[in-house]
């Protein structure tokens, strides 16, 4: 984790940090691979669009591929709950790294998910959205509107945030602020739009446009407000979004919200200068790995 923090703040170049990762092959440990993850999840988003996306993806698949074949995807007798979350984890990052054989694993058990362990829902609905179609996307929006568990709801909620297809994405959108979902579950909807970095240009965009509606539904401040202007926000990269942003906010203030604009703006040019920084290191590192 600080090495990564280093990273993030241009001490250390990126190839520290991964020639570091190599190490950890063997290790099992939930709490490990968790903050993994989320760093190496943050470089998807961060360098979603680069040339070197794939080999960032092989590298991964490499990284995780022995955790995957020892957890499975059943179950043993007795496990912890730390061992189910770190299967879930594992899973959902073979899956990202575009995993053929872990996709399909997904795609099979999505279509028999009736039986399905409850354990794996999140896992198996995001991978199946995030390669899925309008007929994977009606089938998660069906499994919203059945569900008895709101558990399962914000299961179905958040798969529907996967989808890549534009679309699609707009599709989710829609259905977020409708009256099908909860206020106090629309929110959270959207932060888990922007952080797909396939539909977070989308999601700023429909923000904006909806901006009134936002603002008579939650307030001009308060906790949702603020998770809404951050999550929206703050995965951008570029000066042209950052200026965008900032001049957004400076023609609609929100009163109780001046600290979440401020780190969302903050976080923007942390982005911008790792980019600048890091991305011909990256690019290098990977290329180095052929």
């Amino acid at each position: 984790a600080d090495t990564y923090a280093l990273a993030r703040a241009r001490y250390l170049s990126i190839a520290a940090y991964l020639d570091l990762l190599e190490a950890f092959k063997g290790e099992r440990d939930y709490t490990l691979w968790g903050d993994i993850t989320g760093n190496l999840r943050q470089l998807y988003s961060q360098f979603h669009t680069a040339p070197f996306l794939p080999q960032l993806q092989t590298f991964s698949r490499i990284l995780y591929d022995p955790l995957a074949r020892h957890m499975g995807w059943d179950e043993r007798p007795h496990e912890k709950q730390t061992e189910i979350f770190l299967r879930q984890v594992v899973l959902v990052m073979m899956g990202v790294s575009g995993d053929d054989t872990t996709l399909k694993e997904a795609q099979r058990r999505f279509a028999q998910r009736q039986d399905l362990n409850p354990n794996l829902r999140s896992a198996v609905y995001s991978l199946v959205a995030s390669q899925g179609n309008e007929a994977t996307w009606n089938d998660l929006v069906s499994l919203y509107r059945t569900a008895s568990l709101q558990e399962e709801k914000m299961r179905a909620l958040a798969a529907l945030c996967w989808f890549k297809q534009p679309d699609l994405t707009q599709q989710t959108l829609d259905f977020i602020l409708s009256t099908e979902v909860r206020s106090q579950d629309a929110f959270i909807g959207l932060g888990k739009s922007a952080a797909n970095p396939y539909a977070r240009d989308a999601t700023w965009a429909f923000v904006k446009e909806r901006w009134k509606e936002l603002v008579d539904r939650y307030g001009s401040g308060g906790h949702a407000m603020a998770r809404i202007i951050e999550a929206v926000a703050s995965p951008f990269n570029t000066r042209e979004k950052y200026k965008e942003i900032e001049a957004f906010f400076k023609k609609h203030p929100v009163a109780n919200a001046q600290r979440a604009i401020q780190q969302a703006l903050e976080t923007i040019r942390i982005n911008i200068a790792f980019r600048k920084e890091q991305e011909g290191k990256l690019a290098a590192w990977l290329g180095s790995r052929r």
